[in-house]
């Protein structure tokens, strides 16, 4: 029998090394149209078919769910009711340079074609490097796995220094002083964070430009629940413990919840 954690002779062992993250926000009335086009098209021809392409899921933020976002008045997504679909996606550390080219391809194939949508708005989209994992339980699931392990849930968690610029202290904070005391018993099972990073390929026209600070961590707060069953009781004491820290500012706390691929599940809640 195989031993699966050690690599077959010349197997190089694909490691998640970064991470496309992007929200969006279809214009009025298009949810449903919007919701077909980018599961049945672009999910796939934009990105999962990409040279390493490791892993996708998408997500969806109702306006229930939207309403629980923190702070109110958060500087990256300043208006809350917008931000309705998110999708993640991770990509092999060794094939990094490569997917930049190849993505930068896949846009200037499939604009011409007409099959970029443009009745939709980048809410916060993000190019971002993996930094750290940790996770609730001896066992876990592997970070690299979290997108594959359809969580009931994914909180985002969107922080920076609060003093200075200097990620190493956020961080630092993060891992190995807030998250030790909120894990444990919680219904987060898995929390992977990334830092952000440059796009080396050609950008879309409609790409945000990224300003944030060298301090910024975006963390995947992966749940065994619907997040707003456990907002009052993990999330907002989440955001009360960072407010307090003195180290870090809360810039988003975002709760989503996946899509059922081949369906309009809780799309019919913007209309």
């Amino acid at each position: 029998m195989r031993d699966q954690t050690r690599p077959l002779m010349g197997e190089s062992p694909v490691r998640l090394g970064m991470m496309l993250y992007t929200c969006m926000e279809p214009h009025p009335g298009l949810h449903r149209a919007y919701n077909r086009w980018y599961e049945r098209d672009h999910f796939y021809s934009g990105v999962l078919t990409l040279p390493g392409s490791a892993a996708g899921a998408r997500w969806i933020a109702t306006p229930e769910l939207k309403a629980l976002r923190l702070p109110v008045d958060s500087p990256v997504v300043p208006d809350p009711t917008q931000g309705s679909f998110l999708t993640t996606y991770y990509v092999d550390a060794d094939r990094m340079d490569e997917w930049d080219v190849a993505a930068s391809a896949a846009v200037a194939d499939l604009g011409p074609a007409g099959r970029l949508w443009p009745e939709r708005d980048h809410v916060l989209t993000r190019f971002v490097d993996h930094r750290w994992a940790v996770a609730r339980d001896a066992d876990p699931v592997p970070a690299l796995l979290t997108l594959d392990r359809r969580f009931p849930g994914l909180v985002t968690l969107l922080v920076r220094d609060a003093r200075s610029d200097d990620p190493a202290a956020v961080e630092a904070w993060l891992r190995d002083e807030c998250l030790p005391a909120v894990l444990p018993g919680s219904p987060i099972a898995n929390v992977v964070a990334f830092a952000p990073r440059p796009f080396a390929g050609e950008r879309p026209a409609d790409l945000p430009r990224d300003t944030e600070p060298a301090s910024r961590v975006l963390a995947l707060l992966f749940t065994e629940c619907d997040p707003a069953a456990a907002w009052a009781t993990v999330f907002a004491p989440l955001a009360e413990r960072i407010a307090a820290s003195g180290v870090v500012a809360l810039e988003w706390l975002a709760p989503f919840v996946p899509t059922i691929p081949g369906t309009d599940h809780l799309v019919d809640t913007f209309e």
